[in-house]
């Protein structure tokens, strides 16, 4: 018995780290990341007079092409859609050759993105409750989020 009050102790000194991501884990945002993606492509789509895109598709090639910036997926989008995509290519030379091709700045492109997302953003839920983190942190678990959100 006396063993077992020893590693008890010990173990509740231990410090316990636990580091969530954001998006997909403590946030549902399917209802509104794609949605703001497909909005944010088809709004520069119908500026150049190409055909739209459907949600399904502008998904596929996110992860076809391993792209994990939304904004980078709206203008490597715009270059598939107007023939001037290649796989690999840079961050720099995408927003080069969007705005040489077409006139689109990538900074229209972000402004465009983040009203959009953030006229819908209310529609994400938790998949994680509040009660989950009391829990942890009674525990005396440490908790971090890390996001590539900015806001």
């Amino acid at each position: 018995m006396k063993d077992k009050k020893t590693l008890n102790s010990k173990l509740n000194s231990l410090n316990y780290y636990v580091i969530f991501d954001c998006d997909g884990v403590i946030v549902d945002d399917r209802r509104t990341y794609y949605v703001a993606i497909h909005k944010t492509v088809n709004f520069f789509m119908k500026k150049l007079h190409f055909p739209l895109f459907r949600k399904s598709e502008i998904i596929e090639f996110k992860f076809k092409n391993g792209i994990n910036n939304d904004w980078d997926l709206v203008m490597f989008g715009i270059l598939k859609r107007i023939g001037k995509y290649k796989k690999g290519i840079s961050h720099i030379n995408g927003m080069k050759i969007l705005k040489e091709t077409t006139g689109i700045d990538y900074d229209e492109i972000v402004n465009t993105f983040d009203s959009i997302y953030y006229s819908i953003k209310k529609r994400e839920r938790l998949f994680l409750k509040e009660s989950f983190f009391r829990y942890l942190k009674k525990k005396n678990f440490k908790l971090g989020i890390v996001s590539g959100r900015i806001k």
